[in-house]
């Protein structure tokens, strides 16, 4: 019988042994992931200043980090101590580093410096979590939002699509499955406001400026 405890640190980890470990604690990293997602989606919607906030960039930024974090769970990898963006994005084989970079918006990465700022802009926001949650000590800071916008949007379905396949294999009824949440949720709201720019006529620019049922993944509609 597990004991919890009101001093946090004092908690026990889940221990990873079996397939089904992995995955029940992949598919909690992305419950995990989605709460700091869809807190900054509510907060957007009521007051869009917050999109350049402190807080929703660090937000969206650790979500960022826990849905990286969810696809090595998924293959059995342990990420430890790692917390950069750009570690853990490394870390991941490269079939899903190629279906996040093809799924990418990249709405303002300027397409001549093309994947070089791709992978760039990962790496400048590497620590994003860990800097902007103590952005009050900074002079002032310069980032590019949208980016870590589509990111953390492209991260979720990727992730959540992934999850959905590992949790059919797995012979359990005790992992829950990502909810449903809508493509590229943070991206479209900002478009919806006049706030969003796109240089690509990608299958995400067609989801998130018009409206476009997507094939990107035809069997998904919504995830």
């Amino acid at each position: 019988m597990t004991t919890f405890h009101f001093q946090l640190e004092d908690n026990e980890k889940s221990e990873l042994i079996t397939e089904e470990d992995y995955v029940s604690t992949a598919a909690s990293c992305i419950e995990s992931g989605d709460s700091f997602y869809r807190f900054v989606s509510i907060g957007m919607t009521h007051d869009v200043s917050l999109m350049v906030s402190a807080a929703a960039e660090s937000c969206m930024a650790f979500a960022c980090e826990l849905y990286l974090k969810s696809f090595l769970y998924m293959n059995k990898k342990h990420p430890k101590r790692m917390h950069d963006l750009d570690k853990l994005y490394d870390a991941l084989d490269q079939e899903i580093r190629d279906e996040i970079y093809a799924l990418h918006p990249k709405g303002n990465c300027p397409v001549a410096h093309l994947p070089d700022y791709f992978y760039l802009q990962i790496r400048e926001w590497r620590k994003g979590f860990e800097v902007l949650r103590y952005q009050h000590e900074l002079k002032g800071h310069a980032c590019n939002v949208q980016f870590i916008m589509e990111l953390v949007d492209t991260l979720r379905i990727v992730a959540a699509k992934r999850c959905i396949e590992k949790i059919t294999t797995c012979n359990t009824d005790y992992i829950h499955a990502p909810k449903k949440l809508p493509l590229f949720m943070l991206s479209r709201t900002c478009a919806a406001m006049g706030l969003y720019t796109c240089l690509t006529d990608s299958a995400a620019f067609q989801v998130i400026c018009r409206g476009i049922d997507p094939d990107i993944y035809p069997s998904i509609k919504e995830l």
